[in-house]
């Protein structure tokens, strides 16, 4: 099955996106990055960060902005794969981020499956979690 042309580059476009939406906050820029409906789904670091609906995104976006002052991720590797007008990504790096004034940094990694619809690249499920253990 062939893929929608320069597929890898959109979609390390679209994770560009979806990081630069963490320093941005434009709830509605950061909600066209992924397909909207009941079905998508986000889950985060937290127990408490499953997010199953537009809806429910939404909200956890606007929570996480609410008790950061500033929350940025510095990705250092990347893999996708794309079969058709569905593709995998795996990112990892550092998230830099402060809450209560006090600044931390931790090893993340973003897991998303993404859908490929009128010409673009969406998530369609998203995972971020922290990466525990060193990193040597």
């Amino acid at each position: 099955m062939s893929h929608p042309i320069d597929a890898e580059a959109k979609i390390l476009s679209l994770l560009d996106q979806w990081t630069a939406q963490h320093v941005e906050r434009d709830i509605e820029q950061y909600m066209a990055l992924f397909v909207p409906g009941e079905h998508t789904i986000y889950t985060g670091p937290e127990w408490l960060e499953r997010c199953i609906g537009s809806h429910a995104i939404r909200q956890q976006a606007e929570r996480d902005w609410r008790l950061t002052e500033y929350l940025r991720f510095d990705w250092q590797w990347y893999s996708v794969s794309v079969a058709g007008v569905i593709a995998w990504l795996v990112a990892e790096g550092l998230c830099h981020l402060k809450v209560n004034d006090q600044a931390m940094e931790d090893h993340v990694r973003f897991v998303a499956v993404l859908q490929y619809d009128e010409g673009n690249w969406r998530f369609v499920q998203a995972h971020l979690s922290v990466a525990m253990g060193t990193t040597e």
